[in-house]
């Protein structure tokens, strides 16, 4: 797995929990057995911004790649509301 360089990144497979590691630009995971296909998602520490792909258990990509591009989620979202006088 690659992600984009100069980042601290989160990774984890949704189909198997608990397995969260932490990455700064390559690292490797291990694939859930018994599925067809799993979804990878990775967390930008720095932004808050996250990136998941579907990966066909079938035809797993020798590296599987994520691009700054990639980070469109919602890590995070904090809403505050204040009223008159607050």
């Amino acid at each position: 797995m690659r992600v984009p360089g100069g980042g601290e990144y989160t990774v984890f497979i949704k189909e198997a929990p608990g397995a969260l590691k932490s990455i700064t630009e390559k690292g490797d995971l291990e694939v859930p057995s018994g599925t067809k296909s799993f979804t990878v998602y990775v967390l930008d520490k720095r932004s808050g911004y996250a990136g998941r792909k579907t990966v066909d258990a079938a035809a797993i990509p020798a590296e599987l790649a994520f691009t700054s591009a990639d980070f469109r989620l919602l890590q995070r979202v904090e809403v505050v509301v204040t009223g008159k006088g607050d």
